[in-house]
């Protein structure tokens, strides 16, 4: 029982350093590198001990996930400047997470990062250079999109 406890607290560290890190980047990188540096950086480890911690204590998870969730939003009276969009990003991002597990989508062996990665961060991304002015494009949410099926990064496409 002790050791779980410790595995459990050991994964909720690991992953509020990482929450830490991604509200730095938001809050200091230009958004090039920001975009960068939370799609192959902090994204998938997220994603990986995220998952490892829902596996262990689902309830558990979810309560550290909304702590982090308001924790990135910031305090409704300063709340995160999001002058590019990403910490917007980043909440749609963690939600999507949550929401994939819970509906049992991702298997203990499939890349959850880049399922979820695929609906949201490359949809604002495309959304935010398109130089077209085309209003028929229309914003994706996690409600309307199966990940595991709809993603091009899959592992059934390897």
């Amino acid at each position: 029982m002790k050791l779980r406890r410790d595995g459990l607290l050991g994964l909720e560290r690991c992953l509020g350093v990482i929450v830490a890190d991604i509200l730095n980047i938001l809050e200091e990188c230009d958004p090039e590198e920001a975009q960068m540096r939370l799609l192959l950086q902090e994204f998938p480890a997220f994603s990986d001990y995220f998952r490892q911690l829902y596996e262990a204590d689902k309830n558990y998870a979810c309560q550290c996930i909304s702590h982090w969730l308001l924790y990135l939003k910031g305090p409704p009276n300063n709340p995160t400047k999001d002058l590019f969009g990403l910490v917007e990003v980043t909440v749609r991002y963690l939600n999507s997470i949550i929401k994939t597990l819970q509906r049992g989508n991702v298997s203990s062996n499939s890349n959850l990062n880049f399922d979820i990665y695929d609906a949201n961060f490359a949809n604002f991304v495309n959304n935010e250079y398109d130089d077209d002015d085309d209003d028929d494009d229309e914003e994706l949410t996690s409600e309307e999109v199966d990940l595991s099926e709809n993603s091009e990064f899959s592992q059934s496409d390897n």
